[in-house]
């Protein structure tokens, strides 16, 4: 009795679940090796510059809806603010390319630094990812974060 019972509610679940089919359609187009590439030098450059605090670099490769909004003391401010949460930013390493299609999505793990109230010294470390398409021919940066 127990086995239909169980049998019964995984039926149930299976069909109120939010199951739905994605239409077919065209394939979107893979996204171009020179793409995934240039999403790794970009999402290293990006690190580099937030952690050398050079806004300069960060301005030359920031995405471009963000260039108008960027100012040094901003950008300042909100390092100062990174690093009082999560500390220096140490060190980095490229992980992975995620499969997605249409962009290229470059994925970091990066190490912060900071000392503790006792002043031993911890470390923490947060994933990065940058989008990154093709767009007009020109590789452009979509959006970046850290998670």
């Amino acid at each position: 009795m127990k086995k239909i019972a169980a049998l019964i509610l995984t039926a149930a679940l299976a069909v109120v679940s939010g199951c739905r089919v994605v239409p077919s359609g065209p394939e979107p187009k893979p996204v171009p090796e020179a793409v995934n590439a240039s999403a790794v030098k970009l999402g290293g450059e990006l690190l580099s510059a937030i952690r050398c605090r050079d806004f300069a670099a960060f301005c030359k490769i920031a995405p471009e809806q963000m260039k108008p909004e960027l100012d040094k003391a901003k950008f300042d401010a909100s390092a100062d603010q990174f690093k009082a949460e999560y500390g220096e930013l140490e060190d980095f390493e490229f992980l992975t390319m995620l499969d997605t299609p249409g962009v290229a999505n470059a994925v970091w793990k990066v190490g912060f630094r900071r000392n503790d109230a006792d002043g031993h010294a911890v470390r923490r470390e947060l994933l990065f990812r940058v989008v990154v398409a093709e767009l007009d021919g020109k590789t452009e940066i979509l959006s970046f974060g850290f998670f």
